[in-house]
This record gives C-alpha cells, sequence and structure tokens, in this order.
C-alpha cells in the first residue's frame, strides 16, 4: 500500500520534472524560431553574424556574455541587425538611447581630469 505522502512527493516531483522541460523546450524554441520572428534571421544567419565578428561582443570584444545570454542589437528605427552584444554593451547603448552625442559626452567625461579626489 502506497501512503499518501508518498503519492504526494511523487506528484510533486512529476510537476516539477514537467516545468523544467516546459522550460528547456520554449528555450529552444525561442533560438530556433524567435529571432525570426523577431529580427527575420535564422539561427543559421545569427551564427554567421557572431561567427563573423570573432564569437565576441562587436563592442567590448569579450568573449563572455556575463551568464545572461547574447543580445541581438538592432536600430530602432530602421530595425537593422548591427551586431551582437554582451548585456552591458547593449544595455550601455540602451541607456544612451542610442544618441552618439551622449556617447561622445561619456566618452568627453571618462578621459578628462576630475577635479577633486575621492580620498
Amino acid at each position: 500500500m502506497i501512503d499518501d505522502i508518498s503519492v504526494e512527493h511523487l506528484s510533486q516531483q512529476l510537476k516539477e520534472d514537467r516545468r523544467t522541460r516546459k522550460r528547456k523546450s520554449r528555450k529552444g524554441w525561442w533560438k530556433r524560431h524567435g529571432r525570426k520572428q523577431r529580427y527575420g534571421i535564422t539561427q543559421e544567419q545569427w551564427d554567421a553574424m557572431f561567427e563573423s565578428q570573432g564569437r565576441c561582443c562587436k563592442i567590448c570584444k569579450g568573449t563572455e556574455h556575463c551568464g545572461m545570454g547574447w543580445n541581438t542589437d538592432h536600430d530602432h528605427k530602421t530595425g537593422e541587425i548591427r551586431g551582437i552584444l554582451c548585456r552591458p554593451c547593449n544595455a550601455m547603448l540602451g541607456y544612451a538611447r542610442d544618441n552618439v552625442t551622449v556617447l561622445a559626452e561619456a566618452i568627453k567625461y571618462l578621459t578628462t581630469p576630475k577635479g577633486i579626489p575621492c580620498n
């Protein structure tokens, strides 16, 4: 005779296994179909683009994606794909609103000597 605790435990385990399988299949679906839907490119085209830029972030040249996956960067006005970036570089462009003047001012700010010491 199977007691209620064993049945409850088995039922919970099956639910967790189902959830894990669903998550994995959704992630795989996005890789296969999401880029095509969102950016108009296949996984093979994305792979070729990533390969052509040296399998690294197009801005910082880092080969690690910081544990958050690679981002497909695109021009929000034209929809044109510019490259594949790590999350921090993609966020930097987003926070600057893709504004070249803002980014140039940030470079000037970083390269100008500061007047007040931190210590």
